[in-house]
């Protein structure tokens, strides 16, 4: 059996213009639940393909789980002290 050949085209990592995204300033519980649950995708997201590939995605999940964890963290404190002055 052999691997089909990739033949994606790469993302486009742009926001276009009518699709720009603001700065939020506090974090209020609606906007904290979100963004919980987002993180909590990217974790479930990362143990689906570790689990579908018997592991040997572990690595590359772990590693997508503390890159998660550490964006997180930061957006959360930084949404917490509010705006630069």
């Amino acid at each position: 059996m052999h691997a089909a050949p990739d033949d994606s085209k790469p993302v486009e990592t742009r926001v276009s213009a009518e699709h720009r995204l603001f700065a939020v300033q506090g974090l209020d519980p609606r906007l904290r639940q979100e963004l919980t649950e987002h993180f909590e995708s990217v974790l479930a997201f990362a143990d689906f393909c570790t689990y579908l590939t018997a592991g040997r995605a572990g690595d590359r999940a772990a590693q997508l789980m503390d890159l998660a964890q550490v964006l997180h963290a930061e957006t959360t404190e930084d949404l917490q002290r509010g705006p630069a002055r």
